[in-house]
């Protein structure tokens, strides 16, 4: 069986490598992005299991980025979870395609559920 793979686009650096921590710790395998266009050269080269995606990006609106994901015929498979620490899942329910939400600060046992549910989902 292999690994499964979660890439996690996230600006804030002590976040994104909490993390790689988490799910490192779940045998996940991560990578990480800072920005949109790191994310974009990313999936160029391979395709993940499962996109964590913040929201408010330094190159990007990720409920934007997620539209487009969804959109694409190469990427519409792919589980995106959206989070944020300045959107509630009430103000981006209908506006987005993602499959679920993430509320920062997060719950680090809360996180590898909702993380979980959709790795053994796909």
């Amino acid at each position: 069986m292999s690994t499964k793979k979660v890439f996690v686009v996230e600006d804030d650096e002590d976040i994104r490598l909490l993390i790689d921590y988490i799910l490192k710790d779940d045998l996940y395998q991560v990578q990480l992005f800072p920005d949109v266009n790191t994310l974009k050269k990313g999936l160029s080269l391979e395709l993940p299991d499962l996109i964590v995606l913040d929201i408010m990006l330094p190159d990007g609106d990720g409920v934007e980025i997620c539209r487009q994901l969804k959109e694409d015929a190469a990427t519409t498979h792919i589980p995106v979870l959206l989070m944020s620490a300045h959107r509630s899942k009430r103000e981006i329910q209908g506006n987005t395609h993602s499959d679920g939400f993430i509320s920062k600060p997060f719950d680090i046992n809360q996180f590898k559920a909702k993380v979980d549910e959709y790795m053994l989902a796909s």
